[in-house]
């Protein structure tokens, strides 16, 4: 697999400033080798009181299903500080045969 950048940063707007705990970028799997593609989701997650996140819905789905399957079961492992919210966050790819490139819009 390739290792995505974290973007904390970018996620303080959907997220609140300094309430990641732990929120890893989806990471597109480099096995089968994909060939050139692009795509951009939108998914809808739950945060409980906890911080842990209990639901990830896909509000549009970005046209590729692994990259939207990848996507939900990074998300579910989001943590933050303080909940409880729903957040909705769009996503968007681009794909080369050497290279991945994931963000948020």
């Amino acid at each position: 697999m390739l290792k995505a950048p974290r973007l904390d940063h970018a996620l303080a707007p959907f997220l609140g400033k300094e309430n990641v705990i732990n929120a890893p970028m989806p990471v597109y799997p480099a096995n089968p080798p994909w060939t050139s593609k692009q795509g951009r989701g939108v998914y809808e997650i739950h945060v409980n009181n906890a911080g842990t996140v209990s639901e990830v819905k896909i509000l549009k789905s970005s046209g590729d299903p692994m990259f939207d399957n990848v996507t939900v079961n990074t998300l579910r492992q989001w943590r933050l500080r303080h909940g409880p919210k729903i957040i909705e966050l769009p996503l968007a790819f681009v794909m080369t045969p050497d290279n991945c490139r994931i963000w948020i819009p």
